[in-house]
């Protein structure tokens, strides 16, 4: 449909109304004011997306900072937070929770393999006095006598 721009005639109150012009006027007024609607809508939604984004990172900060003391009331590194799921509260006590476990059963185990590993000090190699220095020989002598 070709556009036409309204006719205006030099004196509008004596000037014969064009139904025409008037529905082209309405038809211009009706598409601006939709563009507008839209594009009002399209911010809407950019401006209410950002603050879900906004949201979800404050959520998350905030289960963090949740595990992070969690962790420390049980004695757990702080740095083990980031294997956690943050998506609730109750998530995150349980997911302290197991960690809590596995992270003592991991340690416990640590600690009796290494005191099965070291359970005897070793001892030193015993030498024949003949081959010992003076000093090491006076030494061990004193040694023997305490």
């Amino acid at each position: 449909m070709e556009e036409k721009n309204p006719v205006v005639p030099e004196n509008p109150e004596t000037a014969p109304v064009n139904l025409g012009d008037i529905e082209r006027c309405f038809q211009d007024l009706s598409a601006r004011i939709t563009r507008q609607m839209e594009e009002a809508a399209q911010a809407e939604s950019d401006r209410i997306s950002q603050l879900d984004t906004r949201e979800e990172a404050l959520n998350k900060r905030e289960m963090q900072s949740l595990a992070r003391a969690e962790m420390e009331k049980c004695g757990l590194p702080a740095d083990l937070a980031a294997c956690l799921n943050f998506v609730d509260e109750a998530a995150v006590t349980e997911g302290v929770s197991l960690l809590e476990g596995a992270f003592r059963a991991a340690v416990q185990k640590g600690v009796e393999d290494r005191l099965l590993n070291h359970a005897a000090p070793k001892a030193a190699p015993i030498l024949p006095l003949s081959e010992l220095s003076d000093e090491e020989y006076y030494a061990a002598i004193s040694r023997q006598n305490m």
